[in-house]
């Protein structure tokens, strides 16, 4: 009987063993933190460069990217600053009952509501 506890005890240590060093030898296979993080940013870079809807640049030809600042939207070059080339970006039109409000004087210049008392905006 005590033969047959050695045997099992034996048996489950060997079995750990294997089970300990088929987890590490996966561990090791994956790539590190730095070579994901490498990967990721390749793609986004990726990304980035190739937009669908993008321009081309008007001075060297490469593709653009949208950048959107306060004052103005453009497609610059991803070869700044060696290639200064930009297009700007077409402003997208307001719908048309946005206009439509506006235009009756409803929207945006606070004018009053029908029927609120003279005093209220």
């Amino acid at each position: 009987m005590e033969s047959l506890q050695i045997l099992l005890a034996a048996c489950a240590a060997v079995l750990a063993l294997v089970l300990l060093r088929r987890a590490l030898s996966e561990i090791s296979r994956r790539p590190g933190r730095e070579e994901v993080l490498r990967r990721v940013r390749e793609q986004a870079d990726r990304e980035d460069r190739v937009q669908p809807g993008g321009r081309e640049c008007p001075v060297c030809g490469s593709p653009t990217k949208f950048f959107r600042y306060p004052h103005i939207s453009v497609w610059r070059c991803t070869r700044y600053p060696e290639c200064r080339g930009f297009v700007r970006a077409e402003k997208l039109s307001r719908p048309a009952f946005a206009v439509n409000w506006e235009r009756r004087g409803r929207g945006r210049g606070g004018s009053r509501c029908p029927g609120s008392p003279p005093g209220l905006t």
